[in-house]
């Protein structure tokens, strides 16, 4: 028994490709992907446990709105990045990830998939939404 589940996105992510590194590149895109890390975190919760995602994903701060979409409410980051990630979650709408991530699940492809969250980025990054 443990008392919480350290998530490794890149860890789930090669297990998934058979160990392939050279599919690994971007294929947090997958929508195989996001439903599996989805039903980590959700199985993880319904157990009582927290679940620190961990790994490549949480590096990155355009990530973001795909972790708070599978429902990723621990994220496991490097000190230097925590400014962005924290300003990237504040820009966030959870809701608006959530529903982004359950299109991406249902994307035929992972460029498709990448191209929703490029236009929820876009999104964010508009004059209109910028703090003033």
């Amino acid at each position: 028994e443990s008392a919480f589940v350290s998530i490794g996105t890149r860890d789930l992510l090669l297990s998934m490709l058979g160990n392939d590194l050279s599919k690994a590149s971007g294929a947090h895109y997958d929508p195989g992907f996001l439903f599996a890390l989805r039903k980590v975190i959700s199985a993880s919760k319904a157990a009582g446990k927290d679940a620190f995602v961990c790994g490549e994903m949480p590096r990155h701060s355009q990530n973001v709105p795909l972790l708070i979409g599978v429902g990723a409410t621990d994220l496991v980051v490097d000190p230097k990045n925590v400014g962005k990630i924290n300003a990237m979650i504040a820009a966030c709408d959870s809701q608006e990830c959530k529903e982004l991530v359950e299109q991406m699940i249902t994307c035929s492809d992972d460029q498709m998939a990448h191209e929703l969250r490029n236009a929820y980025l876009d999104k964010l990054n508009s004059p209109e939404i910028q703090p003033g």
